[in-house]
């Protein structure tokens, strides 16, 4: 099923749903499942975590089970079946990008309309810690979920917002662009009319620039310095398929104290793909 979603101009929320610390691997064993913990050498399930149902984004730090969850619901479990069910078939129109695209994007507004919540544990004890739910977690952007040191980051209606990892009390919040990634320089952040470095300590904004890009799609920090990935403004001269995605990748170094470009690179002979 995962395939099915994954040619589409926004990624499945798949992509962070194993972990593996030490000899354990964490994971849901099905799309809409639990949080299963497994044996690393052996692949045993040494424990399901029930609470955590409908699990989308996994994260362990420091002995802590991050859970971000949308709840599983039967316009959820009903719409995925119908979906699974029409891929098996020859002819599906699942199988073509202008007839797909559309159910495509119904299953999507059907995701979106699921409550979200935040669950901490225990993973040994099988215990509950925290758990954020209603506003508190309702508009949590996906893959914004992030842990780091003592602390828990995510970016919760229009603003960022940081939580004890044990305890679960808030530290900050403050308004500002959707997360890409953090380090232990700060929380870097993205729009099309600028890039920021957020602080990790409060929230304060470090530097602001205005974007090389018009759409970005990959953002790592390495050594002082974030790269980040994705396209300019692109036309094909086909007003179907126009736009930043169907033109060349391109990556940009800038310095992570003040965010000014070091380095572009471009392909020799760019063109789609």
């Amino acid at each position: 099923f995962s395939h099915l979603v994954g040619w589409t101009s926004s990624p499945p929320q798949l992509q962070r749903r194993v972990v593996a610390v030490g000899d354990r691997v964490y994971l849901p064993l099905a799309y809409h499942g639990p949080v299963s913990m497994l044996d690393a050498t052996s692949g045993e399930l040494l424990k399901t975590f029930p609470e955590t149902a409908g699990a989308d984004e996994v994260i362990v730090q420091r002995g802590v089970l991050v859970v971000a969850i949308r709840k599983v619901t039967e316009e959820r479990t009903e719409q995925a079946k119908q979906l699974a069910d029409m891929a098996r078939r020859r002819g599906s129109p699942l199988e073509d990008r202008d007839t797909g695209k559309p159910l495509i994007q119904a299953f999507r507004k059907t995701e979106n309309r699921a409550p979200r919540s935040i669950v901490a544990l225990d993973p040994e004890a099988g215990t509950v810690l925290w758990q954020k739910t209603g506003k508190e977690a309702a508009g949590l952007r996906p893959l914004s979920l992030r842990a780091l040191g003592d602390r828990v980051y995510g970016h919760i209606n229009r603003g960022a917002i940081c939580f004890d990892l044990k305890a679960g009390t808030t530290r900050w919040t403050k308004g500002s662009l959707p997360f890409r990634t953090i380090s232990e320089q700060g929380a870097v952040c993205w729009s099309k009319t600028k890039v920021q470095l957020l602080s990790l300590e409060d929230g304060k904004i470090l530097w602001t620039e205005k974007p090389v890009l018009a759409q970005i799609r990959d953002v790592f920090v390495i050594g002082d310095s974030v790269w980040i990935g994705g396209f300019k403004p692109f036309t094909t001269g086909h007003k179907k398929y126009t736009g930043p995605v169907w033109g060349p990748y391109f990556a940009v170094q800038r310095d992570m104290k003040t965010g000014k470009v070091i380095k572009e690179i471009t392909q020799e002979n760019p063109g789609h793909h």
